[in-house]
Formats: C-alpha cells, structure tokens, sequence
C-alpha cells in the first residue's frame, strides 16, 4: 500500500543497511552546508556598498525567566532585528517596498548578522536593488518558537517600519533553508497569517530559496532513504519531535495540500511565489518542485529556478539569484499597480 507524506513515519536502518563512513559521510554534507563557522560577523556600516544597516533593533520584550535575557536588556538575545537601507531615497512622498528575509541554520543554529547563514549577502542585495530589507533573528531549537518569532518580527514590521521609510502595504517574505521553511509556513496557513494582524493583501509576494516543504521526506520521495534518517536526525526530531499531528501542521505541503482540499478557503490570499533550488542542494530540489506543482494546483502565481553552479549555502551569493529576486519584486508591485 503507497504511503502518504501524512502518516509516513522515518524509522532507523537496520544493522547492515547503511555502513559508517557513509553516515558519515551524509553527516559531514549536511553540516557543511547548514552548519556554522567561527567567521566574524557581517561587514559594519562603513563597509556596506549602496547602503546602510541599522542594526540590533528590539522587536519583542521578553520575560526576564528567558534564556540569555537579564533584567537590565529584558530582551532575549534572538528577539532582534536588523534594517538595510537604501542609498538612494525613495521617490518624494514615496515608501521603499520592504523584504523581510529570514536566514537558515536547520532550525537549530543561525543568526541574521552571520554571512554563512546568507542574511546579510541577500539583504544587502534587495537594498542595492532599491527595496527596504529586514533581517530578523528568532529563537532556535524548539518548535513552535521559530515560527512564533518571524510572526512576531512581521508585526513589528507592519507597525514600526513607516519610520524607517517602509511600506507595511508593500512586504514581501524571503527566506534560505530552514528560513525558505519558515515564511512559506507563514503564507500557507491562514491561522498564522492571521496571527501577525496583517491583512493578506499587504503580502505581495514569497520568495524560498532552498527550503523544505515537508517534514516528512523532503530529500528523497520513497519508504526508504539514508539522507532522509540523516536529516531527520539532524534536524527534524530534535527540533520537532516526531508527533505525526505536529509534523503536519508545520509542514507547508500540508497546509497547501489541506487548502485544495478546502473549498471555504480563498486561494487569492496566497500570494505569488518565487522558488529557488541550488544545483547542488542536498536533494531538496525534489521537495522544491513538490511545493511548485502543488502551488500550481492552487492556481497560485509561481516562478521556479534553478541556480546550477552554486550550493545550497552559496546560492545566498550568486549575483543571479540577487537579480532575480529584483526582478520578482518589481513584477509583483507592477501587477499590483495595475490593479488598484
């Protein structure tokens, strides 16, 4: 009987089916391409070319019982953000569209102000190209506060960003990896969405780099797969345990699939979507195009590409990648502009 991405269930090979060094081996992949580096952080102000950063910006008070807060800061450690601005200012009695781009790290390592995690080559990009970037941080480790965080950074953004010369009716969602996971999980599920206190028309478009669309089996689509054990042991359990009910609903296939099935659900709220894999990208170009042709049944607007030459840490750099997501944004607020 073929089993459903709804109630498939990784278990551990049995002795003999996998050896060592090619644990090992898929071990070391994953974390080169998610894991960290000691590097300092990203370039300071003066080293920023066609723009500016503002940077460590509090958008949530926190308890003092948080980790890594005192009651001197009372804001935990994650629960910041930071805004790229444009060098050239916006046209008179204009706003800059704003981009909120989430970093990667497999859910359980990463920060907005760390180059290998992708945040400040894409932010400082979508600045270049004329649009306010924001780069916000969020816990890490334990489901749902990631996801509870971007919610909570989208707020601040729809509410604050006016003073930094952002539209809040004019955003857009980016995000690499475990980020691309995260705003697609936003713009997929309604009660989410609804969560941030932003109306759906506000959202003009999602851009994923690499992300993961299904919990479940996001690197190979059998019974059966190393690399699928592998990051699921690296990433999914320790992060979101293994409840099949909880796997689903911060899965965004899921949300998507329940949406076609839901015919009281406006599609229109979904806004477009641009997608992007690596040409090396540790087999989750197969859960990429899932997420297309699944959006495209939808009736969703969605572009896909495939940036051959980079990796899926290196695709956050590649002048293509920068240049279509211009692009991307561009399309979308002239669409709009026609149709007010």
């Amino acid at each position: 009987m073929e089993t459903s991405a709804e109630n498939y269930r990784l278990e551990a090979p049995a002795e003999g089916e996998i050896d060592a060094s090619e644990l090992h081996e898929i071990e070391q992949e994953f974390e080169g391409e998610l894991g960290g580096d000691s590097r300092p952080q990203s370039a300071s102000p003066r080293a920023l070319k066609n723009c500016s950063v503002l940077r460590d910006i509090p958008y949530k008070q926190s308890t003092v019982t948080d980790k890594d807060v005192t009651p001197e800061t009372a804001f935990h450690s994650k629960h910041h953000l930071d805004i790229y601005i444009p060098e050239k200012e916006p046209t008179e009695g204009a706003l800059y569209p704003v981009v909120v781009h989430v970093h990667g790290g497999g859910w359980v390592r990463g920060d907005r102000q760390r180059a290998f995690y992708g945040a400040p080559a894409m932010s400082q990009a979508f600045a270049r190209n004329n649009f306010l970037a924001v780069a916000p941080s969020y816990r890490l480790k334990k489901h749902p506060w990631c996801i509870e965080d971007v919610i909570t950074a989208m707020n601040w953004v729809f509410n604050n960003i006016t003073q930094y010369k952002g539209d809040p009716n004019r955003l857009f969602l980016c995000g690499h990896s475990a980020g691309g996971h995260l705003v697609s999980l936003l713009a997929s599920d309604p009660a989410r969405w609804t969560a941030t206190k932003i109306p759906w028309e506000a959202l003009q478009g999602v851009i994923s780099v690499s992300g993961i669309y299904s919990l479940r089996k996001p690197l190979c689509d059998c019974d059966w797969s190393v690399r699928n054990w592998v990051f699921n042991s690296m990433y999914v359990k320790p992060v979101f345990g293994q409840d099949d009910t909880v796997l689903n609903e911060a899965s965004p296939l899921w949300h998507a699939r329940q949406r076609e099935q839901d015919n009281t659900v406006d599609q229109r709220e979904m806004p477009p979507f641009l997608v992007f894999n690596a040409g090396m990208d540790l087999g989750l170009d197969l859960d990429g195009k899932r997420w297309v042709e699944q959006l495209k049944k939808l009736g969703i607007s969605v572009r896909y590409e495939k940036i051959g030459w980079t990796s899926h840490r290196t695709i956050n750099q590649a002048p293509e990648t920068h240049s279509i997501c211009a692009e991307f944004i561009t399309g979308c607020l002239q669409k709009e502009k026609k149709t007010q």
